[in-house]
């Protein structure tokens, strides 16, 4: 399991960002509820990909490297890094 950070929260969440490295399929739990949008940046900043209302995520578009997932549920905001095989 995943220790991620989180915004307006006093303790860290946890949250499983699964596989890592991943290939084709990127899939989120545990939350409460499906998460309301998901983005990932590229390691300069850049959003590459943004999908809402989903815990599956395609991401074989993406090019081999490290992202950053930003995950938004009911007002919190997690952070996590994933590697693109």
């Amino acid at each position: 399991m995943l220790l991620a950070s989180e915004e307006n929260a006093s303790e860290p969440k946890l949250v499983q960002i699964f596989p890592n490295p991943v290939d084709d399929k990127l899939f989120i739990a545990p939350l409460s509820k499906i998460p309301e949008e998901v983005r990932i940046f590229d390691a300069l900043g850049k959003m590459v990909l943004e999908v809402w209302n989903t815990n599956e995520i395609d991401v074989s578009s993406l090019q081999p490297g490290v992202f950053f997932v930003i995950i938004k549920e009911d007002g919190s905001t997690i952070t996590d890094k994933i590697i693109k095989k």
